[in-house]
């Protein structure tokens, strides 16, 4: 699995994390005692945890998610890389979305809205759009299962659909700490290929506000970091799901490779 992974061993964003299926209409019940091995490897009270996470997160109606994350480049000869990035992401029910990306690799929005897909690639002034004809869930599973990377969505929609515990080998409560001042439970995981730890805010609003994701087995095994502010009572606006062209951008086709063509360049320095 290569550095840009975040929670699955697969060549995706993870995360982070994160942060849209759980929304109203999307959950299904998904039992803890399927997601723990027969073993007792898994402590009851991390499943605990994760589970008033993913009930408390597909409550909610509306929110907005502010993140700080850091992934390694593994680069020739075992060079080291921080790459950095700020996420911005907006959820109305039932039907927006809207992503902001800014970082040392890319600049780039996301939306969805009203039954349309956008995509910007910012450094290239290149755009995509396309009809999904769905709900906002189904949307973004689709989207998922076709390559679109979103920082952070999978790992919410991971959680809300029973899978982000899938294959869990070993968990456990490792106990409290602060992130930016919020007391959480420390929880840790393992599973074929991947250490992951979560950070849960106590209280009455278990939300994730750490997460760190270890791909083992892969040379320096690299990781990836999420900071994470909620707000839950988000102010939207009129124009916050508009989308209107920058100057002289061009619009290509999506297909199978050709916004992701656009992505990598954009990477390129």
């Amino acid at each position: 699995m290569n550095a840009k992974s975040r929670l699955i061993a697969s060549r995706t964003t993870l995360a982070a994390a994160s942060l849209l299926a759980c929304g109203p209409g999307m959950a299904q019940d998904t039992p803890a005692a399927t997601a723990a091995p027969a073993n007792g490897a898994v402590e009851a009270a991390a499943i605990a945890t994760v589970e008033r996470m993913q009930t408390y997160i597909g409550a909610l109606k509306n929110y907005s998610v502010s993140a700080r994350t850091t992934e390694d480049d593994i680069l020739s000869f075992g060079y080291k890389l921080q790459n950095n990035e700020t996420v911005e992401l907006l959820v109305a029910e039932p039907n927006s979305l809207r992503v902001d990306v800014a970082g040392d690799d890319r600049d780039q929005l996301y939306l969805f809205h009203d039954g349309q897909f956008t995509m910007l690639a910012k450094r290239l002034n290149v755009y995509t759009q396309f009809p999904v004809k769905a709900s906002l869930g189904e949307a973004v599973g689709k989207l998922l299962d076709d390559g679109v990377e979103m920082p952070l969505i999978d790992f919410i929609y991971q959680g809300d659909h029973g899978t982000l515990l899938d294959g869990i080998r070993a968990g456990r409560v490792v106990g409290t700490s602060r992130i930016d001042g919020v007391l959480c439970d420390h929880l840790a995981f393992r599973q074929s290929t991947i250490d992951w730890q979560l950070w849960v805010a106590q209280g009455d609003k278990p939300l994730p506000r750490k997460m760190l994701i270890t791909t083992r087995y892969e040379f320096g095994e690299p990781q990836f970091e999420a900071i994470l502010n909620w707000d839950v009572a988000p102010k939207i606006g009129a124009d916050s799901f508009a989308f209107t062209p920058p100057k002289d951008a061009r619009q290509i086709e999506f297909t199978a490779g050709a916004f992701a063509t656009a992505i990598t360049a954009e990477d390129q320095p």
